[in-house]
């Protein structure tokens, strides 16, 4: 079966698209999950030798009518309308930390003027 995924990762100028073989063979009943984890596989180099790059984080995988961000660990759903994350350095999001707020802009406490001794 063949899968398609948009090459976004780097920053890279235009837009990319690398098909990805897999064999019916290795696309078993599973959730989609597992299904990207083997498209992730096949989309290396190493395991299907192509002129485009492997796939990487940031990158985007079309399983379906669903697209699919690659993540550092796992894959992330994108709707409609969201444009993937572009990262410019591996493992460098954009989104805050889980269980953090963002960081905002303190204001300073005006100084109290006391009258000289």
């Amino acid at each position: 079966m063949r899968f398609l995924a948009e090459l976004h990762a780097f920053g890279e100028q235009g837009l990319a698209i690398r098909p990805i073989d897999v064999p019916d063979s290795e696309l078993q009943v599973m959730p989609p999950e597992g299904q990207l984890d083997v498209i992730f596989k096949y989309g290396q180099n190493d395991v299907q030798p192509s002129k485009f790059r492997s796939v990487s984080v940031g990158d985007v995988i079309r399983l379906g009518s669903e697209r699919w961000q690659i993540e550092m660990v796992g894959f992330r759903r994108l709707w409609r309308r969201d444009p993937p994350t572009v990262q410019k350095r591996v493992g460098v999001t954009r989104e805050p930390l889980a269980g953090r707020a963002p960081r905002t802009k303190r204001s300073r406490r005006p100084r109290s003027r006391r009258a000289p001794k």
